[in-house]
């Protein structure tokens, strides 16, 4: 059995490297985060457009953007507690919660917990689609503020890679080789891979 032993402060670097592998995974996330990226310029365009050539309110229109840019703090803290309930789904008991600032890393873990590779991708995964299906609905039941909600969705898809690294790198693997485990007080994340 092979252990990986990566420092959470580490782990950003980990995840960007799991996202350059060449895999079907990671080449459908990162078309979907250019596309995401080319709407997000389009609607930011529109909307200034809009201030030159409409009798619209294109005000509320960029204010809409701009409230959705201002919610992302709450849309992180939702995010790691989806992750944190996926934990305790998982029978984890000790979740706890941290941040890398400086590398705008925050995360969800379990301390001393072993989690399984099935068990890992459902955690990964599991804020992508809570978030993504509440905010896609927003959008389609509310579209008053569909800028703001398209922000959020926009930012939230993309700030998923960490999530999508973790589970490229299951798939790299063999989702059913890998188990991991954190270290709250080492601050440390173990891989084991049979």
């Amino acid at each position: 059995m092979k252990t990986l032993e990566i420092p959470h402060h580490e782990l950003k670097e980990f995840f960007i490297e799991q996202l350059r592998q060449k895999t079907l995974l990671t080449k459908a996330f990162n078309g979907i985060t250019i596309g995401i990226l080319i709407i997000f310029c389009i609607m930011i365009g529109y909307s200034f457009l809009q201030l030159f050539l409409s009798n619209a309110n294109p005000e509320f229109s960029l204010f809409m953007v701009g409230l959705g840019l201002l919610c992302i703090p709450f849309l992180i803290i939702i995010h790691e507690l989806i992750h944190g309930i996926a934990y305790i789904i998982c029978g984890a008991r000790n979740v706890y919660f941290g941040h890398e600032i400086k590398k705008f890393l925050f995360y969800a873990a379990s301390d001393n917990h072993i989690v399984t590779g099935k068990q890992l991708a459902f955690i990964a995964l599991l804020p992508l689609f809570v978030i993504g299906v509440i905010l896609l609905g927003l959008m389609i039941l509310d579209t008053t503020h569909l800028n703001a909600y398209l922000s959020l969705f926009c930012f939230h898809i993309i700030s998923c890679g960490g999530d999508i690294a973790a589970v490229n790198f299951l798939l790299l693997h063999g989702i059913d080789n890998v188990a991991t485990k954190d270290v709250k007080q080492t601050r440390m994340t173990y891989y084991y891979i049979s």
